[in-house]
């Protein structure tokens, strides 16, 4: 049995390659319509992410802060047909 020193291996530094870029996921259609369309939806999503989302809602965040109530009940009565008198 021969016996062998076991040296460390040494690390090979490996030159700089060529940086890749990531590419930016476009969305095609055949239509040109449909491109623009999907291109404004990606853009608005985009615009969207460099604001705070919005925190908790509750119930009360749905509801009016004043109440109008608009009186109209006889509005153009007159030339209405007589199915809506």
């Amino acid at each position: 049995m021969s016996s062998k020193k076991k040296t460390p291996r040494t690390l090979k530094i490996k030159g700089k390659g060529k940086v890749l870029v990531p590419k930016w996921k476009l969305f095609r259609a055949k239509e040109p319509l449909l491109s623009v369309f999907m291109w404004g939806v990606n853009h608005s999503i985009g615009q969207l992410d460099h604001v705070p989302p919005p925190g908790l809602l509750m119930p009360d965040d749905f509801k009016a802060y004043t109440k109008v109530k608009i009186d109209n009940h006889y509005f153009n009565k007159d030339i209405m047909p007589s199915h809506y008198k």
